[in-house]
């Protein structure tokens, strides 16, 4: 079974949300979880675009086992349509109701996951995300 979960990050603290302090609704609404006094309530804000980017989790992680994001950036090596190997920075997107490489619109599955790691591929860290 397909595991879903979120992640969120705060563009204006610039960092990750712990996954505790927010959830998605049943209709797809975002909340994020604002501590009251002493850390003993918790205030449930709904998450502005302008503020927060979530991303879905693809169900997929390459050969070390870590785990590929809607909006991830990898790197990897390709030799499309060129007589050496090229190194390429590429986006995961959600696209016509699939997960993809942001090159050539390749789609990504178990099989593609497993190369990237193959491959010597770094999952970047997404500091530069939503810019």
């Amino acid at each position: 079974m397909r595991e879903i979960k979120f992640r969120a990050w705060d563009k204006e603290e610039q960092c990750w949300l712990d996954p505790k302090h927010f959830y998605i609704t049943g209709s797809g609404e975002p909340y994020t979880c604002q501590q009251g006094r002493h850390n003993i309530s918790c205030r449930y804000e709904l998450m502005g675009t302008e503020r927060y980017i979530i991303e879905r989790f693809t169900d997929l992680k390459d050969k070390n086992g870590k785990e590929f994001y809607e909006n991830s950036l990898v790197r990897l090596q390709s030799q499309y349509e060129t007589d050496e190997p090229i190194d390429c920075k590429v986006r995961i997107v959600f696209r016509e109701g699939a997960f993809r490489l942001d090159f050539h619109n390749m789609l990504l599955n178990a099989n593609i996951a497993a190369s990237i790691g193959n491959w010597s591929t770094e999952v970047i860290e997404e500091q530069d995300n939503g810019s």
